[in-house]
């Protein structure tokens, strides 16, 4: 029988609430991969414990303070997506897709904007941690945002809701001696086990159902997703890029 505590923990104050019901699913996958699974109040910490990778320590509470400090212009996402910095009145069309959710950094920079947020995460157990750092961030601030585990291209194709933007942050490999940033390994270990998505039939799908805008990050130097050219323009960053694909126009009065 399998001890979960080696796994899993939880401090007194976070008991209390649904957390640890968020990550029963994934016992066993946490056991599987050797995780060990720690939840406060605020943050969430995973430990390697065959020691190959360094813990991490996630926070959206700390991070939407981060975003806050940078203020609208460092964040190129949501002038990619033609969004403001705070919905107009009229804007109750505006759905916002995150395909290739992760840990819900990119979710998190349009939802704290007052934009309604749904993130599809593929692999369960990242889909579980970003599960407990939404519901972490909501008792902080009051945001419209859903998380569902599950195939992002199959899930476009059964949704029922209209969703007016898209972003896609496809895994895509980098030119580099160095190793990527922590989140980023730890994002790559949590999907070892997980089929790699097609990002061309993704994009493709995308365009059928999304009504406005679809924005996927690229290496800077890697070409378009199938070599698409973006047809409203990049957004250049220092080691990435915004790839801009409009659909229709926005009306001013949406």
């Amino acid at each position: 029988m399998i001890n979960y505590s080696q796994y899993f923990s939880v401090t007194p104050a976070a008991e209390k609430s649904d957390y640890p019901k968020l990550v029963i699913p994934i016992f066993d996958l946490l056991a599987r991969d050797k995780i060990h699974l720690s939840i406060t109040e605020t943050n969430i910490r995973l430990a390697c414990l065959n020691h190959t990778m360094n813990p991490l320590s996630i926070s959206l509470v700390d991070k939407a303070k981060q975003l806050s400090q940078q203020g609208n212009t460092k964040q190129p996402l949501l002038r990619a997506l033609g969004l403001q910095q705070s919905p107009h009145p009229n804007t109750t069309t505006f759905r916002v897709s995150d395909l290739t959710a992760g840990f819900g950094f990119d979710s998190l920079c349009v939802a704290m904007h007052g934009y309604p947020v749904i993130s599809i995460e593929k692999n369960p157990i990242t889909a579980a941690i970003l599960n407990v750092l939404v519901h972490q961030y909501q008792h902080a601030a009051t945001i419209e945002w859903e998380v569902v585990n599950q195939c992002s291209e199959t899930w476009l194709k059964q949704t029922k809701q209209t969703l007016s933007h898209a972003i896609m942050d496809p895994f895509f490999q980098k030119k580099q001696t160095s190793l990527p940033k922590n989140d980023m390994q730890w994002l790559i270990k949590l999907s070892q086990h997980t089929q790699k998505s097609d990002e061309v039939e993704l994009l493709s799908t995308a365009q059928t159902i999304i009504k406005h805008r679809i924005v996927v990050k690229r290496d800077r130097r890697a070409p378009p997703i199938n070599h698409q050219k973006p047809n409203a323009g990049s957004i250049q960053q220092k080691t990435t890029r915004l790839d801009i694909y409009q659909l229709t126009r926005v009306s001013d009065n949406e």
